[in-house]
């Protein structure tokens, strides 16, 4: 088995190399392609090494370092060498573009390092997971709960959001709780527990409030989730699934857009109904009605709705612009955007006027020309992301702290929550965990800010369904089970 899975690793950077070889969006650089390989190889190493050890956990750690691999891997060849700031075009010296994906690259593997190194540490000195068990007998009272609390909280932000971040805190921490029940619920489904009607009629539901609020990480959040959790249960991957959930992303994204100009441009509460009917011309305008934007100027090139969801994938040459600006034009902030995690843990309720955790990603936009101070609360954040915003603070050794850091965080999390014993601690390590599959185009503070917060308010909650003494408990919930120290021998769990 191992032997195998070492095999389809190669076959598979094989594959990627010999594609982007032949295709690409413009020609690449013999050492510039190098780069997106490496960085292809590097992100796709711990997904190598869950199916090695048999798929034990849910595999959120690995899908993150994939995301990377998208957003500084095959971003390099699907996307050009420009980057549009302030309706103006860029063009990128393809060495800054190689040194920015090789530098994300050595960063990831940093991460990746610190993440089984802080898992190992901590096995050997006898910390295992939490134990989050949620009883059979009172699992249908916890997904209830979960699922109507996190699904009001989305409405009623839908249809009353308000700028006060002690309100956006409070809503935040409840909307996560449908997450953490979905999983459950998933679970169960697909163990044969449960019927998947309801399932399917809940992530339908969470789905569509995604879509009314123009958002599509919360629309595209449930689907992904259901997908991981059917892939972990059943020990394969459905690949027409994800083909359509990629599907419905490239051709839902494009929209989102004019929707927004349809949507958030007033002031006053859009209904459901306005909003769904926003949708449907959002759709046709931009793609019935599209309308190529540098028709009087034949010498640029149009984008086109898909190139635009490619540019939203793409980190790497958002990178490469910052590496080139700095600290030439702008000065090194030296950690002036990371100053939130110092007083994060301060309760709002003790410190009403504590700055946002946003204020960070507003300081990056804001200096490099993202965004400027008159659209500060108009549509949502650009965000350079983790590696792009650490560059900005300490250069080049800020990218390899900043990703060490972040492995150690995972691996402490992988370690305390996702155990194949507890599917409570797997529903909370989960929820955290996908965050960041569209979050390292964030600023750091925004997600790691709230971890803790959002991490013990989800125990809490979980405890008043499945009472203290499941917390104690080490008894094993599922219909596999796993050694203790999981991180120290492999078994074979049953299917």
């Amino acid at each position: 088995m191992e032997t195998r899975v070492w095999h389809l690793y190669a076959a598979s950077l094989l594959l990627f190399a010999v594609m982007f070889g032949i295709w690409h969006v413009e020609p690449v650089p013999p050492l510039a392609w190098l780069s997106g390989c490496f960085v292809w190889a590097v992100a796709t190493f711990p997904l190598t090494i869950w199916y090695q050890r048999h798929q034990r956990g849910l595999p959120m750690f690995e899908l993150v370092c994939i995301a990377y691999g998208f957003a500084y891997g095959v971003a390099l060849f699907t996307t050009p060498d420009w980057i549009v700031i302030a309706s103006h075009r860029i063009d990128l010296d393809w060495d800054l573009i190689e040194w920015a994906a090789l530098l994300a690259g050595m960063g990831v593997f940093t991460g990746i390092l610190t993440f089984f190194a802080v898992n190992r540490s901590l096995a050997h000195f006898g910390m295992g997971p939490l134990s989050l068990a949620v009883p059979v007998s009172t699992r249908t009272p916890y997904i209830a709960a979960c699922l109507s609390l996190g699904l009001a909280a989305k409405v009623f932000d839908l249809f009353h959001p308000s700028s006060e971040a002690a309100y956006g805190a409070i809503v935040t921490a409840a909307a996560g709780q449908f997450y953490i029940g979905l999983v459950v619920l998933a679970y169960d489904s697909f163990q044969g527990q449960k019927s998947q009607v309801p399932l399917i009629a809940v992530t339908a539901f969470a789905t569509a409030i995604g879509l009314l609020g123009g958002m599509m990480e919360t629309a595209m959040l449930p689907l992904v989730l259901v997908i991981i959790v059917r892939w972990y249960v059943r020990r394969r991957l459905s690949l027409v699934l994800a083909a359509l959930t990629a599907l419905f992303f490239f051709v839902v994204n494009p929209i989102k857009y004019q929707y927004r100009e349809l949507t958030w441009s007033g002031q006053e509460s859009v209904s459901a109904a306005d909003r769904v009917l926003n949708w449907l011309q959002a759709a046709q305008t931009t793609y019935l009605d599209f309308k190529d934007p540098l028709a009087n100027n034949p010498d640029e090139e149009a984008d086109t709705p898909i190139d635009g969801t490619m540019q939203r994938i793409d980190l790497l040459h958002k990178f490469a612009y910052i590496e080139s600006m700095t600290p030439h034009t702008v000065p090194y902030l030296g950690g002036l955007s990371y100053n939130y995690l110092l007083y994060t843990f301060i309760p709002r309720l003790i410190w009403p006027d504590k700055p946002k955790a946003t204020e960070s990603t507003d300081l990056v936009d804001f200096a490099y020309g993202f965004r400027f101070y008159d659209q500060e609360n108009r549509g949502t954040n650009i965000g350079a992301g983790f590696i792009a915003e650490a560059y900005a603070n300490f250069s080049w050794w800020g990218v390899i702290m900043v990703l060490g850091i972040q492995g150690v965080i995972f691996g402490v999390l992988d370690r305390l929550l996702n155990d194949d014993r507890y599917i409570g601690g797997q529903a909370i390590y989960a929820t955290v965990m996908m965050l960041f599959l569209n979050g390292i185009g964030t600023s750091a503070v925004v997600l790691f800010g709230n971890i803790v917060q959002f991490t013990v308010v989800s125990i809490l909650f979980q405890r008043l369904f499945c009472g203290s003494a499941a917390f104690l408990r080490r008894d094993v919930q599922f219909g596999r089970a796993a050694p203790p120290s999981r991180m120290l021998r492999p078994t074979v769990g049953t299917k």
